[in-house]
């Protein structure tokens, strides 16, 4: 059952998903800057997970104790980007998907934020913006996220974790697990308490600091260029120099890379 609440007034035949939008204008010369906003209500079942695809804006999704998806649109930007922004959440028994949708190139100029706050009983997806952060705290499931231009955080999610970046840093603790972490431009700070298989931390400009399991069962390997690799209670064998690490914790059936070109890299153990 979906309920629409709508905030700060109406403004008739701008809706999101048929809902009418909050207003507020300033006037700005030739283009009246506008904020639109609106509140809408899922119920979701413990079964159905949240997608989310937002190319200009952020993300922010918060698991709570409850059995009901809140979604808090804004929109800004000129006012004709503005009208040419619609997001729609289609709700199956599966699936809860919101996506932000650019009726025409004018939209492009439109930032829109997207607040989620969404069941902690229920899984947590997939999260995609092209220009904009995402930040996922408290949820359950395996979260993907992706970005060209923005961080990543993601704190206290009981699975498995993927990130991946162009530009922005990325931040994973108290995580089930970790399946990716790369990023070009920015720094890298997680938690690698288990691994799926194959996995590589890497960032071009920027360092790595991660704690590490010590039955993560892979072989581990750090390689910088410019800068050392700093460990902190983590015994690796084979060292050919500070910016070249490599050695095995727990055993050895995945490998787990972490490399940067500018940046050091510090490795310590995850406290129990």
């Amino acid at each position: 059952m979906e309920r629409r609440a709508f905030v700060a007034g109406v403004t008739a035949g701008l809706g999101l998903l048929g809902g009418c939008l909050s207003s507020i204008q300033i006037d700005n010369g030739n283009e009246t800057p506008t904020t639109r906003t609106e509140q809408r209500t899922h119920d979701v079942g413990s079964e159905t997970s949240l997608r989310v695809r937002n190319p200009n804006g952020s993300v922010t999704v918060t698991g709570y104790d409850g059995d009901t998806a809140t979604v808090d649109i804004e929109i800004r930007g000129p006012e004709r980007s503005v009208k040419a922004v619609s997001v729609t959440a289609d709700r199956s028994d599966e699936q809860l998907s919101v996506v932000t949708e650019h009726d025409d190139t004018d939209a492009e100029r439109a930032d829109v934020s997207l607040t989620i706050e969404y069941p902690n009983g229920s899984p947590v997806e997939r999260f995609e913006t092209t220009n904009g952060s995402i930040e996922v705290r408290d949820a359950a499931g395996d979260p993907e996220l992706t970005s060209q231009n923005g961080s990543l955080s993601v704190r206290n999610v009981d699975g498995t974790v993927a990130l991946s970046t162009d530009n922005g840093s990325i931040t994973a603790r108290n995580v089930g697990g970790l399946e990716d972490a790369r990023t070009s431009n920015g720094s890298v700070d997680l938690d690698v308490p288990s691994i799926p298989g194959d996995v590589t931390v890497s960032t071009a400009n920027g360092g790595i600091d991660a704690a590490l399991a010590r039955d993560l069962d892979a072989t581990v390997t750090a390689t910088t260029s410019n800068s050392p690799v700093e460990l902190h209670g983590v015994e690796l064998a084979d060292t050919d120099d500070s910016t070249s690490v490599s050695g095995t914790l727990g055993g050895s059936t995945h490998s787990l890379a972490f490399e940067t070109n500018n940046g050091s890299i510090d490795l310590r153990l995850l406290s129990a």
